[in-house]
């Protein structure tokens, strides 16, 4: 998508993977111009980037493969120990479902951070952890590798806005990724992508500045 997006506007576009606490300081400082990753749009964020919201997506369980655990519901997480990626919404999901369990009388979550999805991942696939809370988009990529020996199970009601963000100050740039998107869109070439990446259902009908809440 990042690299459609810099074909409409006509600019060599250079991919570079870094960790999640380091996006947003990046875009502030000026080390990156955009950052498109799954970085969900709040409002939160919003008081430091801009964002053009480009799917809705929610959050997911990686687990092994047949979920020996039986881990399905925020309720299933009691007494068990999850992965998470540091400071992202995942981290926010585990953390609330930990609230819950204890206000239940039931026994708290376990949450281990990493810096990267990698990392999370390792500590799941290794036994050190029962699920990797994580995006339904990067769980069921992970989920797609047989090497993982793992599966994708979807949180239900945890969809929201995942934006390209970009530092505030930059409203020409901001303005040309979002019409450049929206261009995608209404030619229809948007969907394919999504579809080639069996994401479909992550599609919006429109670029949206500032669309969470």
């Amino acid at each position: 998508m990042a690299r459609a997006i810099a074909r409409r506007l006509g600019v060599h576009i250079e991919v570079r993977n870094e960790d999640f606490n380091a996006q947003i300081p990046g875009l502030i400082t000026s080390r990156f111009d955009v950052v498109m990753t799954s970085m969900t749009d709040n409002a939160e964020r919003q008081q430091k980037v801009t964002f053009v919201d480009y799917v809705s997506a929610g959050a997911a369980y990686l687990v092994k493969k047949g979920n020996p655990a039986g881990i399905r519901t925020p309720a299933d997480v009691c007494g068990k120990t999850v992965s998470v990626v540091d400071n992202g919404s995942s981290l926010e999901l585990a953390t609330t479902y930990d609230k819950q369990c204890k206000t239940a009388g039931k026994p708290k979550v376990t949450i281990l951070k990493f810096p990267g999805d990698q990392d999370a991942l390792l500590a799941m696939t290794s036994g050190r952890a029962q699920a990797n809370i994580t995006d339904y988009v990067v769980a069921a990529y992970r989920a797609g590798d047989p090497k993982t020996d793992s599966e994708a199970v979807p949180i239900a009601c945890t969809e929201s806005p995942w934006g390209i963000a970009m530092n505030p100050q930059e409203k020409q740039l901001i303005d040309a990724v979002r019409t450049a998107l929206q261009s995608l869109i209404a030619s229809g070439d948007y969907r394919k992508i999504l579809a080639a990446w069996d994401l479909d259902k992550l599609a919006v009908k429109s670029a949206v500045v500032n669309g969470g809440t």
